[in-house]
């Protein structure tokens, strides 16, 4: 307790760049790469908008302690989803490694942002492919919800998907009302991608 009672302090006031200030001495200067300690610090790096500073605490722990990169490979995603849509590149080969493990957090949401990223540059039939792979599998609803409205931009010159997207889009109407999705959706605002797509969400959800 004596030894955190400043980090508590910090976070009591709500003062984050005294908070980024302790945590990046612990993790930069110290070496004490720890899983709380990188969370809280990613965590503060959002709040007060240095998303920047999350690609050089990579950078870091690349060479470090990359075990950690594995752990919080959703969190250290975000640069490569802000800047996806002027990077696609980067975030294909940022989210298609992070996915590679069958046993990644969030591989799923790990998938989807891999997906978009193909989207983005036209690879169209790798994009589909990985939609796919996704609708198989047991997917929280929001992610599923995301991933059929994925895949309702093939269906044009596919008859098949197109009857399998229109039954995936009856049953989800079915599934919840339109107050429960946006409980559904609010309750995953703890994924980045949550906050960053939440327009495409909605027009999904629409």
């Amino acid at each position: 307790f004596l030894w955190n009672w400043k980090l508590f302090r910090l976070l009591e006031t709500e003062d984050w760049s005294g908070l980024i200030r302790l945590l990046e001495h612990r993790v930069f200067e110290k070496g004490r790469c720890r899983k709380g300690t990188i969370k809280m610090l990613i965590n503060a790096y959002v709040v007060t908008s240095g998303v920047e500073k999350i690609s050089v605490l990579e950078s870091h722990l690349r060479e470090k302690k990359p075990a950690l990169l594995r752990t919080y490979a959703l969190q250290f995603g975000i640069p490569y989803l802000l800047k996806m849509k002027d990077q696609p590149k980067a975030a294909e080969t940022y989210f298609g490694k992070a996915a590679e493990r069958a046993d990644a957090p969030h591989r799923d949401w790990l998938r989807w942002s891999y997906a978009s990223s193909l989207l983005l540059q036209r690879q169209f039939d790798a994009a589909k492919a990985t939609l796919l792979e996704l609708l198989d599998s047991k997917l929280d609803p929001v992610l599923e919800l995301l991933t059929v409205h994925g895949l309702s931009f093939f269906t044009g010159a596919d008859a098949q998907l197109a009857e399998r997207v229109e039954s995936e889009r009856r049953r989800l109407a079915r599934r919840f009302t339109s107050e429960q999705w946006d409980k559904r959706i609010e309750s995953n605002s703890r994924h980045i991608q949550i906050v960053l797509f939440n327009g495409i969400i909605r027009d999904a959800k629409r």
